[in-house]
């Protein structure tokens, strides 16, 4: 057991260094190839059974949607990344793994081989919640000012409420969403909700919508990969429907 030096990232307002326990599971001597392990109990530092022995998963390329199939590997509904942070290469498997979400296990996700990974990932996993139940596809509009306002959520096909990431949110969008909501006569308005931590599931990393279409489920998702995990870990999908009898012209 030995501590290393990590470097976390945390938020946009810069980096937090913390030092954390960088030993891995000593007590398991063997494993399966591609079992997945928690260093803690739901959440932690994600490892990967590789050649018999605990890795930690790379943190390059991982987001959400990855966490997302490793927690429900683990036997959980659904997960998010809480951070990503610098680890010895020694100690890291040289795997890139992109999934969509709707992978089976992390294996089962595309992923590529890399010489090299010098980030681990630390995610936390979730079960649905009894009390707030939903059906795939179903979408909410949560936190605003009005029932016309809020973070989209949708829920996601293991029945759990997840957050939209604000990558990719246009208008198209934000008209899309609105009339998923029964709001047609709106003039629809996207905008971002920033947030300082993660602290709920993102498994929608964004949409891309011609604007004709019925609900966001029959728009293009990007799910998996995107360029700059800071938009996914930081940044949620937010909507507002103004109804058009709202509005005014100058000088009514």
């Amino acid at each position: 057991m030995f501590a290393i030096g990590l470097l976390v990232i945390s938020s946009f307002s810069g980096l937090i260094v913390a030092f954390v326990d960088g030993s891995h599971n000593d007590q398991v001597s063997s494993c399966e190839s591609g079992s997945l392990n928690l260093t803690d109990v739901s959440e932690g530092e994600l490892q990967v059974c590789s050649d018999n022995e605990w890795l930690s998963v790379c943190g390059s390329s991982f987001q959400h949607a990855s966490a997302a199939v490793s927690c429900r590997q683990l036997g959980y509904d659904s997960g998010y990344v809480i951070s990503y942070y610098y680890a010895s290469e020694n100690e890291v498997e040289t795997v890139y793994y992109r999934c969509t979400g709707q992978e089976r296990t992390l294996a089962n996700c595309s992923h590529e081989d890399a010489s090299s990974c010098s980030y681990a990932i630390r995610i936390a996993c979730v079960h649905k919640n009894e009390s707030d139940p939903c059906s795939s596809g179903e979408m909410r509009l949560r936190g605003g000012a009005t029932e016309n306002e809020g973070r989209v959520e949708l829920c996601t096909q293991s029945g759990v409420w997840s957050a939209v990431g604000y990558k990719y949110w246009d208008q198209a969008d934000a008209v899309v969403a609105c009339r998923q909501l029964g709001k047609v006569n709106h003039i629809a308005i996207p905008t971002r909700d920033s947030r300082s931590t993660s602290d709920q599931p993102v498994e929608f990393g964004g949409y891309s919508c011609q604007g004709t279409e019925s609900s966001l489920s029959e728009c293009t998702v990007y799910s998996g990969y995107i360029n700059n995990f800071f938009w996914t870990l930081h940044s949620y999908a937010k909507l507002e429907c103004i109804s058009n009898g709202s509005l005014c012209t100058e000088g009514d």
